[in-house]
């Protein structure tokens, strides 16, 4: 079951692991005596890198040993503890003489350790090895930052307002439209915005917060001034100036190391207890108003 328990280091301690492709798992499990059952500690996964995916099921399942101790090393450390793993050749490559390099140093780090390594088939194994195989999702940000010409075409066809505008610059009988022929612009089949700094990329409302968090969150966090200066240099959209404001003073990680101004606080004067009631009087005024 996925209920943690509380960490105790009198009771018998198991780590169990497991590595596919995708990715590494440990589980670290307790129990009091030998009648009652394991219970989780802490759950522990990650998804491998693109060259640790190449490794060889061996590599794979000592590193997830190597992970899964380093990440529960606060538990781990001074305590003996079994590590159950369904690699049954993992024990036997650790007793050899000649191991490769990158075992070698894997198995370096683990010495620090007081642990022996038990084997059991992978058919009772599945609840760490579903953590291991968990799949992974298409990624949901869009690289703003490298902007492929049919992917701005595609999003600004997805916004009826920008395609109405888009129809009507490239319809002939509307040239009596003369401001919206001199505002916007379209070239390549993408709809750009004259500005008096050059022409500038007509961003769909959809894909706004996109620009935000590419130009904000990803590059440090800068105050309103730099944001915009920096959007405005490649993006155009209506009421940018108030919605990048917007965006900056909500964002919780500038709220939270950012530096109070103005005036400090005046320190609390506490009132000192009194003998009996009515000892001391005090008053205030409000107003005018």
């Amino acid at each position: 079951r996925p209920v943690l328990t509380f960490y105790n280091p009198e009771y018998e301690t198991q780590l169990h692991t497991d590595a596919s492709k995708n990715g590494i798992a440990g589980i670290l499990l307790q129990r009091p005596n030998k009648e009652s059952p394991f219970s989780a500690v802490a759950y522990y996964s990650r998804q491998t890198s693109p060259e640790e995916s190449r490794f060889t099921s061996y590599d794979l399942e000592t590193l997830a040993v190597v992970a899964s101790m380093q990440r529960f090393r606060v538990y781990l450390l001074g305590v003996p503890f079994t590590v159950v793993t369904d690699c049954n050749s993992l024990r036997a490559t650790f007793e050899k003489k000649d191991m490769l390099p990158r075992v070698a140093r894997w198995w370096g780090t683990m010495q620090e350790y007081d642990f022996n390594i038990i084997y059991k088939p992978g058919a009772t194994m599945g609840h760490v090895d579903a953590l291991s195989r968990n799949p992974i999702a298409d990624k949901e940000v869009l690289d703003i930052l490298n902007i492929d010409s049919n992917w701005i075409v595609t999003v600004q066809q997805s916004d009826p307002e920008l395609q109405r505008i888009v129809n009507i610059l490239n319809d002939p009988e509307t040239k009596n439209l003369a401001e919206l022929k001199n505002n916007f612009i379209v070239k390549r089949g993408l709809l750009y915005r004259n500005t008096s700094d050059g022409e500038r990329w007509v961003v769909p409302k959809g894909v706004r917060w996109q620009i935000l968090k590419a130009n904000h969150d990803n590059i440090g966090h800068f105050g309103f001034d730099k944001t915009f200066d920096k959007i405005r240099r490649q993006y155009w959209f209506a009421k940018m100036r108030r919605f990048i404001k917007k965006y900056i003073d909500s964002c919780l990680e500038c709220a939270h190391h950012k530096i109070p101004s103005g005036k400090k606080a005046g320190e609390l004067h506490p009132i000192q207890k009194v003998e009996c009631p009515f000892h001391t009087v005090h008053v205030d005024h409000l107003g005018p108003f």
